[in-house]
């Protein structure tokens, strides 16, 4: 059953991240760079590590010694995953992130492109990131995390995703380990009940 990991990209992201870990122990969280920029990062860096699962994902790409020693931080914070992008870069940060728990998990295509050209896969990522509309490229990932965003309930609320796939369909696949979920969870007006049903839907 893939585990669940809540996008915090809004101004209330530390009282909800609260909130939920409070309730759901093993949710994980998605800090991306929106909330980077966010008056209560370091807030959320000082409550969530090393207690909690928080994925980065900045989608990392960048010259050798400098993804180095920006895996090397994030390992040393407690960061749990980090994206990155292609397949060089990839293999640096996993270098960089050896005898350590960090994850680095490889994008395989951006959610709002629907060009048939996912990215080569570095036959040492922890884990691939696949939107749904990339899902038939995901079985030859097995054995690897395989992260899915864009999980919506209705057709209504995929925004920026081409296409989306459902908590349940999406708990069906035995080879998916994460599933992500952001806007139908902040913009609601009862976020942590609506955590809770994707929570249960994907059958945690």
């Amino acid at each position: 059953m893939p585990k669940l990991i809540v996008a915090l990209d809004n101004e209330d992201a530390f009282d909800l991240a609260e909130d939920i870990s409070e309730e759901l122990p093993d949710v994980w969280f998605k800090i991306g760079p929106q909330l980077l920029c966010d008056p209560n990062w370091n807030d959320i860096m000082r409550w969530g590590l090393p207690d909690f699962n928080i994925f980065l994902d900045i989608k990392l790409i960048d010259t050798k010694d400098t993804v180095t020693e920006a895996v090397k931080r994030f390992a040393d914070a407690g960061i749990s995953a980090v994206s990155t992008i292609g397949h060089r870069v990839t293999e640096t940060a996993v270098t960089a992130a050896i005898n350590t728990p960090l994850k680095i998990w490889q994008l395989l295509r951006l959610s709002d492109n629907d060009e048939d050209n996912p990215s080569p896969i570095c036959a040492f990522a922890d884990g691939v990131i696949c939107p749904a509309n990339c899902l038939r490229y995901a079985e030859r990932y097995k054995g690897r995390d395989i992260i899915v965003p864009g999980v919506r309930f209705t057709e209504e609320s995929a925004n920026n995703h081409l296409s989306i796939i459902t908590p349940t369909a999406l708990s069906q696949m035995s080879f998916v380990t994460h599933a992500v979920v952001g806007r139908p969870i902040y913009n609601s007006d009862d976020p942590l009940t609506i955590v809770k049903k994707f929570h249960t839907a994907l059958g945690n």
